[in-house]
């Protein structure tokens, strides 16, 4: 329940806060900045690998 609290807080204020502050340029550097970071941290394709893994466990086991 709190995590889903935290999530719904990044949603609906922190992110909307954060696009009106930060200017098209400074936005996407550091959009950038995030790719360069997960590409050196985690390796090229894990992010699409890790989507699809949540994807394939939503499947099995939430289910309607």
């Amino acid at each position: 329940m709190l995590l889903m609290q935290h999530i719904e807080k990044e949603n609906n204020v922190l992110f909307p806060m954060a696009q009106m502050t930060l200017s098209a340029q400074q936005d996407a550097e550091l959009v950038q900045r995030f790719e360069q970071l997960e590409e050196e941290r985690i390796g090229p394709g894990r992010h699409e690998a890790f989507h699809e893994l949540m994807h394939q466990l939503e499947q099995i086991y939430l289910k309607p």
